[in-house]
C-alpha cells in the first residue's frame, strides 16, 4: 500500500515537471518569435553583432524558427561570412523547402564562390518556387553570362521577358549581356527603350553612354551624360564632365569641349593635364590665345613638358607669329615623342 502511494506521488511529480517543461518551452519559442523584431531592426542599423547574439538565442529556444535562420544568414552574410552564412540558409531551406530566398541566397554565395554548377542550381530552385522573381532570373541569367553561356542567359530574359512585358530590369540585363558579346548596336537599342518605358536607373543611363563611346557616337554620348551630370554629385559628377569634355573633343565640338574643361577648372586649379587638354580644345575651337593661356599653365606645373610647348608653338603659328612658333618648336624638336612633328610644323612656318 505505502509502495502504491509512493508511486503514485512520484508520478505526479513527474507530470506536474513535465507540465512546467512544456510550459517554459512554449515560453521560449512565444519570445524567441516576439524578439525577431528587434533582431530584425538591429540587423537594418548595421549592429550585426547584438542582432546576431539575440538571433542565437532565439534558435536555441527554438531551433525551427525559419525567420530567425533566415535572418541570421543574411547578417552573417553581410560580414562576409560566406561558409556561416551559407549553414544559416541551409537551415532554413531544409525546414522548408518552398523557401525561395533561402534558395536565392545560398545561390549568391555560391556564385561569389565561384561554384557557379551549385549557383545555377539554387537559382534554380528559387526560380521554380517563384518564376517571377526578376531577381532571381537575373541572378541566374548573370550566372549564365559570367561562364560566357550568352545563349542561355539571353534564352531565359527572352523567356521571362515574355511572361513580364513591362519589367525593364529584364531588358536592361539583356542589353547588358549584348554588350558583354560585343553586339553595341543592339544594347543600345534595348537601353534606349528602357529610358522611353521610364523605369530605367542612372546605371542604365551610364551603360547607354558607354555604348554610344563604344560604337564612335560621341554627340548622342555627350548628351547622355549631359542629362546625368545634372544631378550628380561630388566625384561621379566630375566624372560625367571629364566624358562630356572627352566626347565633346572626338565630335569635334571643340568649343564645348572648352567650356567642360573650364567648368572642371573651377575645382582643379593644380592639373597640369586638364590645362593641357583646354589647351587642345581651344586650337580646336581657334582660340589660340585661349591655348596659349592653358599651354603656359600646364608648364608652370610641369616645366619643360613638351606636349604644352607644342600647343604654344601652335597657338603661335594660328595667331601667324611664324617665327616665335619656330622658335618654340625647335625647343622639342629632339623630342622622341613630338620631334617630327616638330619638324613639320617648323617646315609649314
Amino acid at each position: 500500500m505505502l509502495v502504491a502511494c509512493l508511486i503514485a506521488a512520484t508520478a505526479g511529480c513527474d507530470s506536474y515537471a513535465q507540465k512546467k517543461e512544456a510550459a517554459y518551452q512554449r515560453w521560449a519559442k512565444t519570445t524567441a518569435k516576439a524578439k525577431l523584431p528587434l533582431a530584425r531592426d538591429l540587423f537594418t542599423n548595421g549592429s550585426f553583432e547584438d542582432a546576431q547574439g539575440i538571433l542565437t538565442k532565439c534558435i536555441e529556444a527554438d531551433p525551427e524558427l525559419l525567420e530567425a535562420h533566415m535572418l541570421m544568414g543574411k547578417v552573417l552574410y553581410s560580414q562576409s561570412r560566406l561558409a556561416d552564412a551559407a549553414e544559416a540558409f541551409d537551415a532554413a531551406v531544409k525546414l522548408d523547402d518552398w523557401t525561395d530566398e533561402g534558395w536565392y541566397m545560398l545561390g549568391r554565395i555560391a556564385q561569389q564562390q565561384g561554384d557557379y554548377p551549385r549557383a545555377t542550381a539554387n537559382f534554380r530552385k528559387a526560380i521554380e518556387i517563384r518564376p517571377i522573381n526578376t531577381d532571381y532570373i537575373i541572378a541566374l541569367a548573370r550566372t549564365y553570362s559570367t561562364q560566357q553561356l550568352y545563349t542561355k542567359a539571353l534564352a531565359l530574359l527572352s523567356e521571362k521577358s515574355i511572361l513580364a512585358p513591362g519589367d525593364v530590369d529584364l531588358n536592361i540585363a539583356k542589353a547588358d549581356i549584348l554588350l558583354e558579346m560585343g553586339k553595341v548596336d543592339q544594347a543600345i537599342k534595348i537601353y534606349n527603350r528602357g529610358l522611353l518605358i521610364g523605369g530605367a536607373d542612372s546605371d542604365t543611363m551610364a551603360a547607354l553612354g558607354y555604348c554610344y563611346i563604344m560604337a564612335d557616337k560621341w554627340d548622342q554620348a555627350a548628351q547622355t551624360f549631359e542629362t546625368l551630370a545634372e544631378s550628380a554629385q561630388g566625384e561621379t559628377k566630375t566624372l560625367y564632365l571629364k566624358l562630356i569634355a572627352m566626347c565633346s573633343m572626338n565630335g569635334a565640338e571643340y568649343g564645348k569641349a572648352v567650356e567642360y574643361y573650364d567648368r572642371l577648372s573651377i575645382n582643379d586649379r593644380e592639373s597640369a593635364e586638364l590645362w593641357l587638354s583646354m589647351g587642345h580644345a581651344a586650337l580646336g575651337a581657334d582660340a589660340p590665345n585661349r591655348a596659349a593661356s592653358c599651354a603656359s599653365r600646364a608648364l608652370e606645373l610641369r616645366p619643360a613638358w613638351a606636349d604644352a610647348i607644342a600647343i604654344n608653338g601652335c597657338s603661335l603659328y594660328l595667331k601667324r607669329d611664324y617665327n616665335s612658333a619656330v622658335r618654340t618648336f625647335r625647343k622639342i624638336a629632339s623630342d622622341k615623342q613630338l620631334g617630327p612633328f616638330a619638324w613639320l610644323m617648323t617646315a609649314r612656318c
